[in-house]
C-alpha cells in the first residue's frame, strides 16, 4: 500500500441553513488502500461522501484528487475524475436489463459523426454499440467474480446480484475510487465473504476503497485505516491494528457499548399469533410460501434467518394483511384476520417494521410528526371535536417519540420530511412508532438494518422491554448475531419452507448460514475464519 495521498479532504464543512452536517472534516485516503468510514446515524458519512460523488456542493473546504484541488457539480464530474459509488439503497431501473443499467448514462466517445440527436445517440448506444459494452461488462464479471446475467432483468435478481451490479456499473467506468456506502448490508454472510474476496482483488488490482459500514467487525477484517466522524466532525483517524472494537465504538458514540445484552429466560404464554398452513406467491406469481406454520407466544422472541428472496418478505406481508393469502389462516389473540385488512391488523395490536424504510416504512414528503401518528391519528388521544386533530397533540407526542429515540435531523417535528432524515434516523423513527402503541404482536423485519452499533445496543433494549410487557415479536433478520443475541426461537427459512427450528444455544452461525444457503444440515466442519459465519 502507497502512503501516497490519492484523495485529500481539507476543511469540508456543509451547511442545510442552520443545520451543520459536516464541520470543517479533515482526512485523506492514500492509494491503494481500503480506509474505513465510521459514524453514528447522522454523524455526516452519507454528506461527505455526497460532496465527494458531486451530489452535494460543499458551504467551504477543498477537494483535492491526485493533488489537484477537484469542484463536482454532479456525479459525472466525479466519475470523469475516478471517482465511483456504490450507495446502500441501489440506484437501479428494475425493468432494465443489467447491461441496460450499467450503460445507461454513459458519455458516448465513439459515435458516428450522422448521431446528432438524442434519439440517434441512444440508439447507438444500445444497437450498434452493444457488443462492445456487453464484451467489457462480461470481461469485468468474469475478473473479480462479479456473476451476473448481463440480459436478466434487474427485478428478477436477488438483493446480493443487484449489489454486484452497482460495483460493475462503477468499474465499468474505469474508476480509481470507490465509495462502498454499507455494502453488506443486505448480504448473507456467505454473500458478505464473497464480497469482500472481490473487494481484496480489486485492490489488488490497483483500486482504493472508502468502506462505510456500522460493523465493527468488518472495519477490523477489512479496512487499512479508519476514520471517525461524531456530530459532523472528525474524531480520530487511526490504523485498524492498533485499535479494538470496543475502542471504535467508543469513538463513534462517546460512550461504552454493549455489544451483548443480558436477557431473562422467557416464561412461554398464550399464543399471541398461530398462522397455519400459509402459501402465497410473490410479484411474479412464483409460489414462495409453500404451507409454513408458525406460532408465536406472548413475551417470546421468534427470529426468522434466510437468504433475501427465499420467502420471508411475503410472509411478514401476509402477516399484517398487505399480501393475499392462496391458502392458510392467521388468528391474532384468538381472533380469525386470514382475509382481514392491514387497518384490521393494525386495530388487532399488530405493529410492522417493513423491509424497506422508505417504500413502506414512511410518506417521505410528509412531516415527522404526520409519520409518527400515521398508526394513532385516529385514536381518542387525538381528536379534536367531530372533524378535526389535535396537531398541538400530535406535535408534540411526536416529539416525545423523537427525543425518546434520539431520532437526528429534526428541526421542527412540523415541518421536516420524513424522506430528509438519514436512513438510520428514519429507522429509529420508524420503530418508536411501531413499539410506542405497546402492541400484542410486533413483526420487525431486518429492523437495525443499516443503523449505527449504538443504536443497534438501544433498539435490542427496547425489543426486550417489548418482550418483559408481554409483546410477542417476530424478527426477520439477516444479521445472525442479532438473531442469537435476542431470539427464544430461531426458525431458518428456505424456498418457501421452515427447514430448521432450533434455539440460539442448541446452534452456531456456522450452522444457521449453511441451513440459510442449502437448506440442509452442513456435511463438513465450520473453516477456521470465515466473515460473519462460525464460532
Amino acid at each position: 500500500m502507497s502512503t501516497d495521498a490519492l484523495l485529500e479532504v481539507e476543511n469540508l464543512t456543509k451547511r442545510f441553513g442552520d443545520v451543520v452536517a459536516d464541520d470543517e472534516v479533515t482526512f485523506s485516503v492514500r492509494e491503494g488502500e481500503i480506509h474505513g468510514l465510521l459514524g453514528e446515524n447522522g454523524a455526516g458519512k452519507s454528506v461527505l461522501m455526497k460532496m465527494l460523488y458531486g451530489l452535494y456542493s460543499p458551504t467551504s473546504g477543498t477537494i483535492r484528487f491526485r493533488g489537484d484541488p477537484q469542484q463536482f457539480d454532479s456525479p459525472k464530474d466525479a466519475i470523469d475524475t475516478g471517482i465511483g459509488m456504490v450507495h446502500q439503497h441501489f440506484k437501479l431501473i428494475p425493468r432494465m436489463t443489467v447491461l441496460e443499467n450499467i450503460v445507461l448514462g454513459e458519455r458516448e466517445t465513439s459515435s458516428p459523426e450522422s448521431a446528432t440527436g438524442f434519439g440517434d445517440r441512444f440508439r447507438s448506444l444500445f444497437t450498434r454499440e452493444r457488443d462492445r459494452p456487453r464484451e467489457r461488462v462480461t470481461e469485468l464479471a468474469d475478473t473479480y467474480g462479479l456473476d451476473v446475467d448481463p440480459d436478466s432483468k434487474v427485478w428478477e435478481l436477488d438483493i446480493g446480484e443487484q449489489q454486484r451490479v452497482e460495483i460493475l456499473k462503477a468499474l465499468y467506468r474505469d474508476i480509481d475510487l470507490l465509495i462502498l456506502d454499507e455494502p453488506t448490508a443486505v448480504l448473507t454472510p456467505n454473500e458478505s465473504q464473497r464480497m469482500f474476496e472481490t473487494i481484496r482483488q480489486l485492490v489488488d488490482e490497483g483500486l482504493t476503497v472508502i468502506f462505510i459500514t456500522h460493523k465493527l467487525w468488518e472495519i477490523e477484517q477489512m479496512t487499512d485505516r479508519v476514520s471517525v466522524l461524531r456530530d459532523g466532525e472528525l474524531v480520530e483517524t487511526v490504523e485498524t491494528d492498533d485499535v479494538t472494537q470496543a475502542e471504535l465504538a467508543e469513538l463513534m458514540v462517546g460512550r461504552d457499548v454493549l455489544f451483548r445484552l443480558e436477557k431473562d429466560a422467557v416464561d412461554v404464554r398464550a399464543p399471541v399469533l398461530e398462522a397455519s398452513g400459509l402459501r402465497a406467491e410473490d410479484d411474479r406469481d412464483i409460489e414462495s410460501l409453500s404451507g409454513v406454520d408458525l406460532t408465536v407466544h406472548e413475551g417470546e422472541i421468534v427470529g426468522i434467518a434466510g437468504v433475501s428472496g427465499n420467502g420471508q418478505r411475503e410472509l411478514a406481508e401476509c402477516l399484517i394483511g398487505f399480501r393475499p393469502l392462496e391458502d392458510g389462516e392467521i388468528e391474532i389473540k384468538g381472533e380469525t384476520l386470514t382475509d382481514a385488512t392491514p387497518r384490521e391488523f393494525v386495530d388487532a395490536g399488530v405493529s410492522f417494521v417493513p423491509e424497506d424504510r422508505y417504500e413502506h416504512g414512511c410518506a417521505a414528503d410528509l412531516s415527522v410528526m404526520h409519520n409518527a401518528g400515521y398508526k394513532t391519528y385516529r385514536t381518542e388521544k387525538f381528536e379534536s371535536g367531530r372533524y378535526f386533530l389535535d396537531y398541538g397533540g400530535m406535535a408534540a407526542y411526536a416529539s416525545s417519540l423523537v427525543d425518546g429515540f434520539d431520532v437526528r435531523g429534526v428541526v421542527d417535528v412540523t415541518r421536516t420530511p420524513a424522506g430528509e432524515l438519514s436512513g438510520g434516523n428514519l429507522q429509529k423513527l420508524i420503530l418508536a412508532r411501531e413499539m410506542r402503541r405497546d402492541p400484542d404482536l410486533l413483526i420487525a423485519n431486518q429492523p437495525t438494518r443499516g443503523v449505527d452499533v449504538g443504536a443497534i445496543e438501544n433498539i435490542r433494549r427496547l425489543m426486550l422491554d417489548q418482550q418483559e410487557d408481554g409483546t410477542g415479536i417476530l424478527l426477520l433478520s439477516e444479521d445472525l448475531d442479532e438473531l442469537l443475541d435476542v431470539s427464544d426461537r430461531i426458525l431458518v427459512i428456505y424456498e418457501g419452507e421452515f427447514v430448521l427450528e432450533t434455539t440460539p444455544e442448541e446452534t452456531s452461525k456456522w450452522e444457521l448460514g449453511m441451513y440459510m444457503s442449502t437448506g440442509e444440515a452442513p456435511t463438513q466442519e465450520p473453516p477456521g475464519e470465515i466473515a460473519g459465519v462460525g464460532e
